[in-house]
Parts: C-alpha cells; sequence; structure tokens
C-alpha cells in the first residue's frame, strides 16, 4: 500500500504497533478481553493480559476520540478530495 493512501490515524497506528511489537517479550498468554493465546502485556499490579490486538483496538478508539488526531484526519481527507479531482478533470 502506498503511504500517501493512508490517513495520518493510520500511520500513526502502524508506527504504534511496530514500537509495541518489538517491546514485547516473546510469552503469549490468554488474553483477559478477548480469550485469545497471543503477544501481549501484563499488568502486574492488577493481574491482567492484554493481547497485542486488544490494545491496538484502544489506541485506534482513544485517536479515533481525539481532537487533534480528528484534526489531522479532517485535513487530510480534504487535501486527498482536491487532489483526487484534479487528476480526475486533467
Amino acid at each position: 500500500m502506498i503511504q500517501d493512501d493512508l490517513s495520518p490515524i493510520e500511520i500513526e497506528l502502524q508506527r504504534i504497533a511496530n514500537r509495541i511489537d518489538k517491546a514485547c517479550d516473546l510469552s503469549y498468554q490468554v488474553c483477559n478481553e478477548c480469550g485469545e493465546k497471543g503477544k501481549g502485556f501484563s499488568n502486574l499490579m492488577e493481574g491482567t493480559f492484554t493481547c497485542l490486538r486488544c490494545h491496538m483496538k484502544k489506541e485506534a478508539e482513544r485517536l479515533d476520540t481525539d481532537p487533534e488526531w480528528i484534526r489531522k484526519e479532517r485535513v487530510w481527507k480534504l487535501r486527498k478530495a482536491i487532489s483526487d479531482r484534479k487528476l480526475n478533470m486533467g
């Protein structure tokens, strides 16, 4: 996929996923949220485990509700619409 086709939130989620994947250890446990076994994070204070997929869902929700990221997404969509229109016209 071309980098220009990704929205700012999608690019940020990829960056977060790469960073988190490198930070996780190689142990696989059962997620307390979805019940599937996978790589993730243990919360020692609460005694819970969250898999990468559930953690990324939380990150996506956080970015989707953050006013700064909403603004970046809207600007990106407007610029993309303008450039697509220019390509279609000429």
